[in-house]
């Protein structure tokens, strides 16, 4: 299984308004600098609520400090939750941020 598991299986709609879904943090340095702001800038694309939970933290996503906070290292699970009009585009962009040919070790910003 990658980074993001399956999207079907890991899913779910927990109360008809939000969709979560669960993964990890794949990269070797942790939820750092880079990710979280490719992160922020994927999550203010979209006018749903995007959080990420870790170890009993939560951060608003459009936040870098915020998710650079939760101290997320590597293979941490990470929770997120969508809530919103547009939640599915959301979540599915996000997942992509984690998915194994997203934010890179290397990539610029």
């Amino acid at each position: 299984m990658n980074a993001t598991g399956d999207a079907l299986s890991n899913c779910a709609k927990t109360d008809g308004f939000m969709k979560t879904h669960t993964t990890m943090v794949p990269w070797e340095a942790g939820l750092h600098v880079r990710p979280a702001s490719v992160l922020a800038r994927v999550a203010r694309r979209f006018r749903s609520r995007v959080l990420l939970r870790a170890g009993g933290k939560a951060a608003n996503a459009v936040s870098i400090l915020s998710v650079m906070l939760l101290c997320a290292a590597q293979s941490t699970p990470l929770e997120i939750e969508v809530d919103g009009d547009d939640e599915e585009a959301a979540l599915q962009a996000v997942l992509a941020v984690f998915a194994p040919e997203g934010v890179t070790e290397a990539s610029p910003d």
